[in-house]
């Protein structure tokens, strides 16, 4: 059979098509078949986790990865499928073309026989010597010296001339390979161009095709990959992978700096923050100074509240590397977790300066400038980036303040905006900000329990991985309170401490959630610290979740107590 322009062999396991030879796993060519066999129509999440997996055994996560895995193999680039297409909030159908008629077998990809040469049709006797006359012998004998010495001296040549052009074609290769890797790692560093991640992909695959024990091709596909997670779909199966690359990468070479990185953020990503150091510790010693090793560990220090060292690694990474944007914008949320909007603003506009094409980068001024009350500029920085590249990342910061201007339909369109580009996203904070918009939209009131629900599948898988971070916490607090699961909400907010310092996103969260818990004297306590904390006015002004809270009398007291000082 053949799907667009790939042949799939069911019995076999395999799909052969322009992204190269893959070998598949049963239960993955058994989604496909049910694609395939229901192909051109809408298939629900829930038809092909029964049909798949079994209503028992099933579950989204292995749904996702399957999907996934399947559009690599078919080659559909994300943004760009032709095989496979999400339809928002329901499935996935099948849109390829099919060829039944194909006979089914992929092209033989063993390795090429020598061809045997042809026999020609007609074999001439070889020609009899005509018999020596008498004295002409030595006169024979000499000739063939002659001959012979020269025949010795061409194969000499030709010998010396084979070697040449072989040993140029050896230093050519290695050339070329060299200049391989390094177009890979520029990709791995500088990733926000469109196609940069799997671009970087495609190439330390293709090395790794001809050589399999090449460590710093299996480190630098371990990276990739993780920036794929990052920066693109939050799929826990990528996490998988890359870890699994980056452990092979360091069992073929312990002394490789980037192998020891690529396991350090393995590490990190798992929430194993001792492991991570101890391996960057080791990359340190071979490699000082390396850039993916001080961005591994100014995460790591922030994931683990240690912000002071966090903007430590960052000055010393941009003395490093002054040019790279990537830096500033973390050093630009350093600051906004510091309070110092100006100091942030400042950093978020160089990183768009050094590198124009980082929608990220985009999004994050777009919060600064929200963060200081001025959303009509946040929204214009949104447009602006959505101009270079439309990513689900913007919708989303797009949809976020359109809600707090009370555009609760605007809002959900783009947040399904988000979603449809995203594919089936992994980020919990994508469907919490979908169920947001419905639960407040006048139309789609019941669709919101369903986001709802999904957030908090993703944020468990979070939770279970970081069971200490408040800030997660109070997100599942918050999600609980709106889903209407108030005492898990409550049990949320028991499980850790908030203080004047906390990070005022923590403190917002925290007035919310016990609004709804019916808590008002708790949440008018931390509004106040959310007021001196420099929070947003026109969230607390707009959100309608404090609309009853703003029309108590102690709120207003508290808020001209709060703007006299």
């Amino acid at each position: 059979m053949k799907i667009g322009d790939s042949f799939i062999d069911f019995k076999g396991l395999m799909i052969d098509g322009p992204a190269g030879c893959h070998s598949m796993e049963p239960k993955i060519m058994r989604l496909l078949q049910v694609l395939v066999d229901n192909a051109g129509q809408v298939m629900t999440r829930e038809d092909l986790i029964t049909a798949v997996w079994g209503v028992e055994y099933g579950g989204d996560e292995r749904l996702s990865r399957g999907i996934s895995i399947l559009r690599k193999a078919l080659g559909d680039k994300r943004g760009q499928y032709k095989h496979i297409v999400t339809i928002s909030r329901v499935g996935y159908r099948l849109i390829a073309t099919i060829d039944q008629t194909n006979p089914g077998h992929l092209p033989n990809h063993s390795p090429t026989q020598p061809a045997s040469p042809e026999t020609p049709e007609t074999i001439s006797p070889l020609p009899i010597p005509d018999t020596p006359k008498p004295g002409s012998i030595s006169k024979m004998r000499a000739t063939s010296l002659k001959n012979i010495g020269a025949a010795a001296g061409l194969l000499m040549a030709f010998v010396i001339i084979g070697f040449l052009v072989l040993s140029g074609s050896r230093a050519r290769e290695a050339l070329s390979l060299q200049a391989k890797m390094e177009r890979g790692f520029t990709h791995v560093e500088n990733f926000t161009p469109k196609g940069a991640i799997s671009e970087a992909q495609s190439i330390f695959s293709g090395i790794l095709a001809n050589d399999p024990n090449h460590a710093a091709a299996r480190a630098g596909l371990a990276f990739s990959i993780f920036r794929e997670y990052t920066h693109l779909e939050q799929d826990p199966a990528l996490l998988q992978r890359a870890k699994a690359h980056a452990e092979a990468a360091l069992r073929k070479d312990e002394h490789l700096a980037i192998a020891n990185v690529a396991v350090a953020w393995a590490a990190e990503f798992e929430g194993k923050f001792d492991r991570a150091h101890e391996y960057l510790d080791r990359a340190d010693i071979l490699d000082p100074r390396n850039m993916l090793s001080m961005e591994g560990r100014y995460r790591t220090y922030g994931k683990q509240g240690q912000i002071e060292k966090a903007g430590d690694i960052l000055d010393m990474a941009i003395a490093a590397y002054p040019n790279r944007a990537l830096f500033y914008t973390y050093r630009g949320t350093y600051f906004i977790r510091k309070g110092n909007l100006d100091a942030s603003e400042n950093d978020f506009r160089r990183a768009i300066a050094l590198s124009p094409d980082s929608p990220r980068t985009y999004a994050q001024l777009a919060h600064n400038l929200h963060l200081q009350s001025q959303t009509d500029k946040a929204v214009g920085i949104i447009q602006q980036g959505l101009k270079i590249n439309e990513t689900a990342l913007l919708y989303n910061n797009l949809g976020t303040y359109l809600f707090f201007q009370g555009q609760y339909g605007l809002a959900a369109s783009a947040f399904e905006k988000t979603l449809e580009l995203s594919g089936d996203s992994h980020d919990y904070l994508y469907w919490a900000n979908l169920g947001d918009a419905y639960r407040w939209s006048k139309d789609k009131k019941n669709e919101a329990t369903t986001a709802y629900r999904r957030a908090l599948q993703l944020l468990q898988m979070e939770l279970d991985r970081y069971p200490h971070d408040n800030n997660l916490k109070s997100r599942a607090a918050l999600f609980n309170a709106k889903l209407g699961n108030l005492d898990k909400a409550q049990s949320y907010m028991d499980s850790f401490n908030l203080t004047a310092n906390s990070p005022s996103i923590q403190l917002y969260r925290s007035v919310v959630t016990y609004e709804i818990l019916s808590n008002r004297a708790k949440a008018l306590q931390y509004l106040g610290a959310t007021i001196k904390s420099n929070y947003p006015m026109i969230e607390i002004l707009n959100d309608p979740e404090l609309t009853l809270l703003r029309q108590d009398p102690d709120y207003h007291k508290l808020l001209a107590k709060t703007k006299n000082k």
